[in-house]
């Protein structure tokens, strides 16, 4: 290859690899900045909030491996130019992921009490931070499909659409946790309960936005709903398996 040809190579790898890192980090500073703002309310409330983010963090992380096996799928079936095959497979996987996020959600909701304990929460922690936790885990359904549907994204060659949107609901996580656990303004002093439902809504709305914008604004991809038995199965296993 002509050096030409490697300068050009070095960029494009460049334009699309920045923009995911700058995303992952953003997606990644929702849980830090709940802290942050929390820690002005003292080390209890520091202390629930990292408890609860540790034992949340392990279930995105494993769930997001659904969007990466979506987008894997994504990118051989945009290869192919067939834009049906991308939105049959980007809407399975959105469905999937809200599946299992919702399988999850319930149960840590419900049983948040003895989730804590077994991570190690005792006393006062428990009851600080039962309640950031039932808000945070009823986050993790709109973050397992936002996981697909920034995979999708990048498998179609935009890397900065996800990265925009991702960065404009840390920036509303950040004023509404402030605005929450601190009661400023008109706002409700909720404590270190208002960083997890400023996590909630920040979250719900960076899904909604990245849906919409995906359905909406890309060229060739619909939202469709699964179709015959055999072929939804088929994508399902081929999914299921790289994920």
């Amino acid at each position: 290859m002509n050096p030409c040809g490697k300068a050009n190579s070095y960029r494009e790898i460049l334009r699309v690899a920045l923009p995911v890192s700058l995303e992952s980090v953003f997606q990644a500073s929702f849980s830090f900045v709940d802290q942050i703002v929390v820690g002005l309310l003292g080390a209890t409330a520091v202390a629930a909030v990292g408890l609860s983010n540790g034992v949340s963090l392990i279930v995105a992380l494993l769930y997001s491996a659904i969007g990466t096996g979506s987008g894997v799928l994504v990118a051989q079936a945009f290869g192919r130019h067939d834009m049906e095959a991308v939105s049959r497979v980007a809407a399975l996987g959105q469905i999937l992921a809200a599946v299992f996020g919702v399988c999850t959600a319930l149960p840590l909701i419900l049983f948040r009490v003895v989730v804590l304990r077994v991570a190690g929460a005792q006393g006062d922690l428990v009851e600080v931070a039962s309640g950031y936790f039932q808000w945070f885990a009823a986050s993790i359904p709109m973050s397992t499909i936002s996981a697909v549907t920034t995979a999708t994204f990048r498998s179609l060659s935009d890397s900065r659409t996800p990265m925009a949107i991702t960065i404009g609901a840390v920036i509303l996580n950040t004023l509404l946790a402030l605005l929450l656990v601190l009661g400023l303004g008109p706002f409700p002093k909720l404590g270190v309960i208002g960083a997890g439902v400023a996590s909630l809504v920040s979250q719900a709305l960076r899904c909604l936005v990245l849906f919409v914008v995906l359905y909406h604004r890309k060229q060739g991809v619909r939202w469709c709903c699964p179709g015959p038995v055999q072929e939804t199965r088929a994508i399902a296993r081929s999914l299921l398996e790289i994920t």
